[in-house]
């Protein structure tokens, strides 16, 4: 069905068609080596503004949505305790995996905002449509993250092999593997970290690239 444009849709339609051109022709004596995609919208917001005009999307730092606070983890780690009671060294080294399933979902998460970033709806947290391969590519990104979160389990499997063979049933080998788990994926955090860092300016060229090539 196609839905006809008034004429007042139609100016609106040009007056914004005139600003995208604006931008374009602002952006190619703004963006230079080295800067980031956020200075870059930073920059066109700010222009676009000028106008008197509202971008249909930006960039929002982080969102209440997507928040964990602390007190609700603890809310919900005293409940569990409150419903399941834990031996104190079980409870401790559960705490502990926390920072290793945190920091392995930043890692997973970073990887597809860079490779496989979702363009949402103006105003809405819903993707667009026309995106049904990335969808799918994320979908398996995350069945595929379930393998290094299944390590998680490992400290909890040490501990309960060592109980079937009555070897040191005092040590909270739980507690102890978990620390060094947590340790390790600290450090492989770090290292991923700078690596990630690498392909978003990666990704960033490219994208500036696009932007400031002038069409033939």
């Amino acid at each position: 069905m196609i839905v006809l444009k008034s004429t007042r849709e139609i100016g609106l339609m040009r007056r914004g068609g005139h600003i995208l051109a604006d931008v374009v022709e602002m952006l190619r004596g703004v963006v230079k080596a080295g800067m980031s995609t956020l200075e870059v919208d930073e920059e066109v917001e700010a222009f676009i503004r000028t106008r008197g005009a509202v971008p249909a999307l930006t960039v929002e730092q982080g969102g209440k949505s997507q928040e964990i606070t602390v007190e609700r983890v603890i809310l919900a780690v005293g409940i569990c305790q409150w419903l399941a009671p834990m031996r104190p060294d079980h409870l401790a080294a559960l705490l502990v995996q926390m920072l290793p399933v945190y920091l392995l979902y930043c890692m997973i998460g970073n990887t597809m905002s860079i490779y496989l970033p979702l363009v949402v709806r103006p105003g809405t947290a819903m993707p667009s449509t026309g995106q049904t391969l990335k969808l799918l590519l994320r979908f398996l990104a995350v069945m595929l993250s379930l393998v290094p979160l299944s390590l998680m389990a490992v400290p909890l499997g040490i501990e309960y092999l060592m109980s079937l063979l009555a070897w040191h049933t005092w040590f909270p080998a739980f507690l102890v593997f978990a620390l060094i788990q947590a340790a390790l994926t600290l450090w492989l955090y770090t290292v991923i970290l700078d690596v990630q860092a690498e392909w978003l300016y990666r990704r960033e060229q490219q994208i500036l690239e696009v932007v400031t090539t002038r069409p033939d």
